[in-house]
């Protein structure tokens, strides 16, 4: 048996040769080359020809970098116009910060100003008049830009005579006002100096 091998895949090789891709030269090719039996290794270099390759069965992966030609650069890309999004509004290429989206966590301590959550702030000319012991007389001072329901806050001036203090009052209707108070706390009556005292205001 050993002898007739050799004569054997001789004649499988010659029905190979003669029949190419018919149906017993197909059948002859397996006994010589069963299926799955060549691979890397088997290759020789520049066996495998342009003809052998599949059309459009390679992948960009498949070349070596370098060989693949570049197609014509496109136009230049643009963000202008384009809408922001997260935590910012507006669109680019000059977005802001998005109402709400800073935090206190976010906000570094000791770092805000008075411009920075106040809307308005400066001095208002006050001249109370004089405060009976134990009494108290409503005040305003005229403020542009005030609205109603705004919150505001009144600092009477250092040289505020000792015994008074001031109370705000929360003003529902007079625009361009802001409302207050100064109280006598001594059993006698004082007459509150003529300043400049400091006003906050601050708006939900």
């Amino acid at each position: 048996m050993r002898a007739r091998l050799p004569l054997l895949l001789a004649s499988a090789a010659l029905v190979v040769a003669l029949l190419g891709s018919t149906p017993l030269g197909e059948a002859a090719g397996r006994i010589v080359l069963p299926r799955g039996s060549v691979g890397t290794a088997q290759l020789q270099a520049g066996a495998v020809t342009a003809a052998k390759v599949k059309n459009r069965s390679l992948l960009a992966r498949d070349f070596k970098p370098g060989q693949l030609p570049r197609g014509e650069p496109g136009p230049p890309g643009t963000i202008e116009g384009v809408a922001a999004g997260g935590d910012l509004a507006g669109a680019y290429p000059s977005p802001e910060l998005a109402p709400g989206a800073v935090s206190g966590v976010e906000v570094s301590d000791g770092s805000l100003r008075l411009a920075d959550t106040a809307v308005l702030s400066g001095q208002v000319r006050v001249n109370p008049p004089q405060v009976a012991a134990h009494a108290c007389v409503s005040l305003s001072g005229a403020v542009a830009g005030v609205k109603p329901y705004d919150r505001t806050l009144v600092l009477p001036t250092q040289n505020l005579s000792a015994g008074l203090f001031v109370t705000q009052i929360f003003n529902t209707n007079a625009a361009g006002r802001i409302l207050f108070r100064v109280c006598n706390a001594t059993a006698k009556a004082l007459d509150p100096p003529l300043g400049g005292w400091a006003y906050v205001v601050w708006r939900q």
